[in-house]
């Protein structure tokens, strides 16, 4: 939670119907005096379920349904969402296609980076602001899009296992936060995946944008 505004996943120990899912945030928006934020998670539900346009049409009718924290698998549905519904929820993306989510009528986005290069999420954040998609779209060619094509060959970067963590604290560690280890369920990335991860790193230029080091904990 945070600034008035709860963020809520939805339940995904088995498959829930999507009026399981509605009743889930309305049993939670009746007993709420703060916004509700649903949380689409595809790589968490079985079948990767994603959040539907009659599901959302449902849910934006919850007094307090404030926003969607949104992804998804489907470039498609990822867009279509936020044209059809931007107007009346605000999109929060959790992974963005370069520009166009925000020019469809997305208002934010979520970003590990901020933690460790906060002012480039504010410079991010101000292009968004001041529509100026070009230089956007030129920061995410060069740090999101190419060093994954031209720092490591293909298959050299693992994918992720259960949960975030491993994956999160590798990148804000190799910028020089240690953020400690993760949870011990979850296994932790090959001596080959950490230095491809380290070259893309480096290839990407965000250090340029990192301010600080260690010495700020001492």
């Amino acid at each position: 939670s945070w600034n008035g505004l709860h963020q809520c996943a939805p339940p995904r120990y088995l498959q829930p119907t999507e009026d399981e899912i509605f009743a889930h945030y309305d049993y939670i928006g009746e007993r709420a005096d703060i916004g509700i934020m649903a949380y689409n998670t595809p790589w968490a539900m079985p079948a990767g379920y994603s959040f539907s346009q009659s599901l959302i049409e449902r849910l934006a009718e919850i007094e307090n349904f404030a926003g969607i924290k949104w992804s998804s698998p489907n470039a498609q549905q990822y867009m279509s969402m936020i044209r059809l519904f931007g107007e009346r929820v605000s999109f929060i993306s959790n992974g963005s296609i370069m520009s166009i989510g925000y020019k469809l009528g997305a208002r934010g986005f979520t970003d590990f980076m901020a933690n460790v290069a906060p002012r480039l999420s504010l410079h991010r954040w101000k292009l968004v602001q001041e529509k100026r998609w070009d230089e956007f779209d030129r920061i995410e060619l060069a740090m999101q899009i190419d060093p994954q094509i031209n720092a490591v060959r293909p298959g050299e970067l693992s994918g992720s296992g259960m949960g975030e963590g491993p994956d999160a604290r590798l990148r804000l560690r190799v910028l020089g936060l240690d953020t400690g280890p993760h949870f011990p369920a979850q296994v932790g990335y090959s001596e080959e995946h950490i230095e491809g991860y380290r070259r893309v790193v480096e290839a990407s230029g965000i250090r340029e944008w990192v301010d600080w080091d260690a010495s700020a904990f001492e």
